[in-house]
C-alpha cells in the first residue's frame, strides 16, 4: 500500500514538471510569433496630433522593439520593450536630458494602428501606425 503511494506521489510530482517545462516554454513562443506578425516600423505624434512630440519604433521578429520618444523636448529619448501574440507591448527607457525613467504601455491594433501612454514625470499618450 505504500508503495503504491509513493508511485502516486512520484507520478503526480513528473506531470506537475512536465506542465511547468510546457508553460514556460510557451511564452518564448508567443513572443516570436508575435514579432513576426508586428514586426516593421512604427511612428506617430504625442497627445492626439497636438504637436507636442512624435515618435517610432521598429519592432523585429523576435518579437522586441527599440525606438525613440521625442515628447515635451527636442531630444530622442531612447526606449526598448517586448510586444505579446494580442499586440500589447510593455517597455521603458531614460530621458535623453535628465536621466528620468519612463514606462511604456500600448497596443497595436490589427489594422496596424498603435495607442499608448509614455509614464514618467508627466504621463502623455501616443498615437500612429506601420509606416
Amino acid at each position: 500500500m505504500k508503495q503504491k503511494r509513493s508511485i502516486s506521489m512520484v507520478c503526480a510530482l513528473i506531470l506537475i514538471i512536465g506542465a511547468m517545462v510546457v508553460m514556460s516554454g510557451c511564452s518564448g513562443v508567443n513572443n516570436k510569433l508575435a514579432g513576426i506578425a508586428y514586426a516593421g516600423t512604427y511612428g506617430g505624434e504625442g497627445e492626439n496630433h497636438s504637436g507636442v512630440g512624435y515618435w517610432e519604433f521598429t519592432v523585429g521578429a523576435s518579437g522586441n522593439f527599440t525606438g525613440w520618444f521625442q515628447i515635451l523636448s527636442d531630444a530622442k529619448s531612447e526606449c526598448s520593450g517586448s510586444i505579446k501574440a494580442d499586440g500589447s507591448f510593455t517597455g521603458s527607457g531614460k530621458t535623453k536630458l535628465a536621466g528620468t525613467p519612463f514606462t511604456i504601455t500600448g497596443k497595436i491594433a490589427s489594422d496596424n494602428k498603435v495607442t499608448g501612454t509614455v509614464q514618467g514625470l508627466n504621463t502623455v499618450s501616443f498615437s500612429g501606425s506601420k509606416k
